[in-house]
C-alpha cells in the first residue's frame, strides 16, 4: 500500500468506533422508552429484566463503540502504521528480502559463506599467459614475457 492509504488507515477504528456509538445510544434510548408495568403488576418483573438487558446491551455497545474502537482501536492502528512507513521498518524488509534471496540462489552452495570465499578466491587469483604460462600483472593488457594480449 501506499504511504498516503496507509496514513488514513487509522480512520478506519474511529469510523467503526462512532457507528457503533450512536447505534448504542439508539439501543439505550429504545430500552428507556420500553413500556414497564407498575411494581405489583402482572409481567413487571419479566419486562424490568428485559429493559434492563436492553440498557445493558446499549451501554456496552456504546463503551465499545466510543471507547475500545475510537480511541484504542485508532491509537494502535496510527501506530502500527508509522512503525510500517518507519525507514527502520522499511530497511529490514528490504534486508530479510535479501536474505531471502540469498537463500532461493543457496541451492549451489552449502551456505552463504562459501559462496563468499570462492568469491574472493576467484578475485586473488594470479592470472596466466595463455600462450607462455608466465604471471600476468592485473594493470597490463599484454604479457611482459612474450608479449600476447589478452582480455581482463
Amino acid at each position: 500500500m501506499k504511504k498516503k492509504v496507509l496514513s488514513f488507515l487509522w480512520l478506519i477504528p474511529f469510523i467503526l468506533g462512532i457507528i457503533i456509538g450512536v447505534i448504542g445510544i439508539g439501543k439505550l434510548r429504545k430500552a428507556q422508552d420500553m413500556y414497564v408495568p407498575e411494581m405489583g403488576e402482572s409481567g413487571w418483573f419479566e419486562a424490568s429484566e428485559k429493559q434492563s438487558k436492553a440498557t445493558v446491551g446499549a451501554v456496552m455497545m456504546m463503551a465499545g463503540g466510543f471507547g475500545f474502537l475510537t480511541i484504542f482501536g485508532s491509537i494502535a492502528t496510527f501506530g502500527v502504521v508509522k512503525t510500517v512507513n518507519s525507514k527502520q521498518f522499511q530497511s529490514m524488509r528490504q534486508l530479510e528480502a535479501s536474505l531471502d534471496n540469498l537463500d532461493e540462489d543457496d541451492n549451489k552452495e552449502n551456505n552463504i559463506l562459501d559462496k563468499l570465499s570462492n568469491l574472493a578466491k576467484q578475485k586473488d587469483e594470479p592470472l596466466f599467459c595463455e600462450y607462455c604460462g608466465a604471471m600476468l600483472k592485473k594493470d597490463s593488457n599484454t604479457c611482459d614475457a612474450c608479449g600476447a594480449r589478452y582480455k581482463k
